[in-house]
């Protein structure tokens, strides 16, 4: 009750209010779909990202989890989990080159017969994802069907009346981006004044300063920003509403580039942390060229309130995480992972995060948001902050900054306070060498730093305290122990990869030093 409590107390009024409300309106479900909007389908639209082939020959694969459906699909077969059945229910494989025109249109007559019996691929997010997919799909191949039509009018009223308040962050944008393409596929004028109020409110709130999305997690900036690169096509496409809206889209996407094109490594990828993985959102390289397409610039702003640094040399790449969970009113994303790090040396990843598999609640999620699955420090097997259930925060850590230069980055967090212990880290850079002081004051001065590294990379322990890493060595200046373990590295949801972890036990204090050879 404590900790469901110490979640709680971070929500917003609005977020609670709209909890109580959705819950009510359950007690007395409605069949019954509003709004008659006028059908015009002649929307001018280039899907210029392709989906990965999800569709073949009557079998679905999302998340690497593949079914067949031999007759008739179930659109609410949940054998996969939850974010599968979603999957199923966004239609993002209508975008993809393998998929015939004919067999699309058959998926979405079997969806439409199935509607009124659909449970998971109703609730408002998977119902946003699907209009978007349906709009840009039935205007790009120029289809004008009632019968889909109406659909899409159910949904759109549907997810009008049931807006994601109680959740808000991504799901209410994801909302917002949804109604604003109803809107300009049936010119509606009350729907388009809904989108444009939530979209300019929303996207103030949720694009921080430095151009990230508030979340922090790379893959979900990578999602938002598509969106935003897809709302403005739409807009500047079709001259049915232009001004203000447009502009911001605009603003927001140049922010965007700046921040993803700093955070992404040399090789193209993106940091896999806070639920980030491989095989869900458009490539950086991806985005950048639909964002050339567009003609939208990219705008760079100093790394700052997304709490995370980059350093870059001829040889490495780090990026580190001195920020607090984010937004505090819904950290579902976040994970227990103050101070971590992670490095590419060579163009190559070599310290990495262990990833995110599943979303599922269970010991592999359990473990993918804990302390100890991330390049930090644990102190007693504690979390830094309390992560629980699938997507919940009890206590959080709060990352306070000492030192932020180009050769000194230093921080300390309050995630063991109720171990009356305060952990402290201190990066510094000397040319081809980083030096990692870890400190631990108060009570308990006993802690676990955890170095993940990469599959591919092969460790060889030299001495007790060193090691070799194939391009670099790591020597380890006042640990009480050093141990070699495995562990399952998660590139992507549902595929894992034996690789190692190197424990470093201390008291007090522990430099970890990597020297690039």
């Amino acid at each position: 009750m404590l900790q469901l409590l110490q979640t709680l107390r971070y929500l917003k009024p609005i977020q609670i209010r709209y909890q109580i409300w959705y819950r009510l309106k359950r007690l007395f479900p409605s069949k019954k779909y509003s709004g008659e909007y006028k059908e015009i389908v002649n929307l001018e639209w280039s899907e210029s990202l392709k989906s990965y082939i999800t569709f073949s020959k009557s079998t679905f694969d999302f998340i690497n989890l593949s079914k067949t459906f031999a007759k008739e699909i179930d659109w609410n077969f949940s054998e996969h989990g939850k974010l599968w059945i979603y999957n199923l229910n966004y239609f993002n494989y209508l975008h993809q080159e393998q998929i015939d025109k004919s067999e699309a249109v058959k998926i979405m007559y079997s969806f439409a017969e199935y509607y009124d019996f659909c449970k998971d691929g109703k609730e408002p997010y998977p119902t946003s994802l699907r209009i978007m997919n349906w709009v840009k799909y039935l205007s790009e191949k120029e289809i004008d069907d009632a019968r889909l039509n109406k659909v899409l009018r159910k949904d759109l009223s549907r997810l009008l009346d049931n807006l994601e308040y109680h959740l808000l962050a991504n799901h209410l944008l994801e909302n917002a981006f949804a109604l604003l393409f109803g809107a300009y596929y049936f010119k509606n004028e009350k729907i388009y004044n809904r989108a444009k109020s939530l979209l300019s409110q929303q996207l103030d709130e949720q694009i921080m300063e430095d151009g990230a999305h508030y979340e922090r997690s790379p893959m979900y900036h990578q999602i938002i920003l598509y969106r935003v690169l897809d709302c403005l096509q739409l807009a500047e496409r079709n001259d049915w509403k232009s001004g203000t809206l447009t502009s911001l889209l605009q603003r927001t996407a140049s922010r965007m580039l700046g921040w993803l094109e700093q955070i992404t490594f040399s090789d193209g990828s993106i940091p896999l942390v806070n639920d980030a993985a491989t095989g869900i959102a458009p490539s950086s390289e991806q985005l950048f060229e639909y964002a050339r397409q567009l003609k939208v610039k990219h705008q760079s702003a100093p790394l700052r309130e997304s709490g995370y640094r980059v350093f870059r040399t001829e040889q490495f790449e780090m990026i580190a995480d001195v920020g607090d969970l984010s937004p505090n009113y819904q950290p579902g994303h976040a994970h227990a992972d103050s101070l971590q790090f992670l490095l590419n040396i060579g163009g190559s990843p070599y310290i990495v995060d262990s990833g995110t598999a599943t979303y599922e609640e269970n010991e592999r999620r359990v473990y993918e948001r804990s302390t100890e699955a991330h390049n930090t420090v644990t102190v007693a097997s504690h979390n830094s902050s309390d992560v629980w259930s699938s997507f919940r925060v009890g206590k959080r850590a709060e990352v306070s900054l000492v030192k932020d230069d180009p050769q000194n980055l230093e921080a300390s967090h309050s995630g063991y306070r109720h171990l009356d212990t305060t952990h402290k880290r201190a990066f510094q850079f000397e040319g081809n060498i980083i030096k990692i002081k870890d400190e631990l004051t108060g009570t308990i001065r006993e802690g676990v730093a955890h170095l993940h590294f990469h599959p591919a990379v092969k460790i060889e322990q030299i001495a007790t305290d060193r090691f070799s890493i194939g391009k670099a060595l790591i020597d380890i200046k006042g640990a009480s122990e050093t141990t070699l373990e495995y562990y399952q590295w998660a590139e992507q949801f549902n595929k894992t990869k034996q690789a190692t972890v190197l424990k470093i036990s201390f008291e007090e204090m522990v430099e970890t030093w990597i020297k690039m050879i």
